[in-house]
């Protein structure tokens, strides 16, 4: 009887997790900022952004990318890899601007890729270039480059479960910086 009790315990956990699950989970979607270097002062400095998207197809992406300090300014970017018929659209966002999300996060730069009648498909790599000019008066030293409202479409335009990684950005011959050395 002890064993019977066991088989109907067993196959009541069976059935409750075949009739609670999904069948099938999906795999996360995420969103990496990579690194930069570049001296204060230097102008287009690249950073790759990469789309971790092992089992669905991407339509677009949207996402701020904040520099704590605001010692770089974004000034282009360009979709590359899986991307590279994508449009890549950047706005430096200012507490003046039109868009009232982009007054949200001023000194931060929204990135927005998207083509019409292309997906990314699935697999992971670089998907764009940003390129950011370094402040003159940016000291030595690294920033995080953090990621803000990562938004990850699908081709029915319907957002997809994605997280995002931030990145850095070293910057060396700026204020502070010991590694310069002067005559005497």
């Amino acid at each position: 009887m002890a064993s019977q009790k066991h088989i109907k315990a067993l196959v009541l956990t069976l059935l409750a997790t075949f009739c609670f699950s999904s069948g099938t989970q999906a795999e996360d979607i995420i969103v990496s900022i990579g690194s930069g270097t570049g001296e204060a002062g230097a102008k287009n400095k690249p950073v790759t952004l990469v789309l971790d998207n092992p089992a669905e197809t991407v339509k677009g992406i949207q996402l701020y990318v904040c520099d704590e300090g605001n010692y770089l300014a974004a000034k282009s970017c360009m979709a590359t890899g899986r991307a590279a018929k994508f449009l890549c659209t950047l706005n430096e966002c200012r507490t003046d601007a039109k868009s009232a999300e982009c007054r949200h996060y001023p000194g931060c730069a929204n990135i927005v890729l998207y083509a019409p009648g292309e997906v990314i498909a699935g697999g992971r790599g670089p998907v764009a270039v940003l390129n950011f000019d370094v402040s003159e008066n940016a000291p030595a030293g690294c920033v995080t480059l953090d990621p803000k409202k990562v938004i990850v479409s699908d081709q029915d335009r319907k957002s997809l479960s994605a997280m995002a990684e931030r990145g850095r950005f070293c910057i060396s011959g700026g204020s502070g910086d010991d590694t310069t050395t002067t005559a005497g």
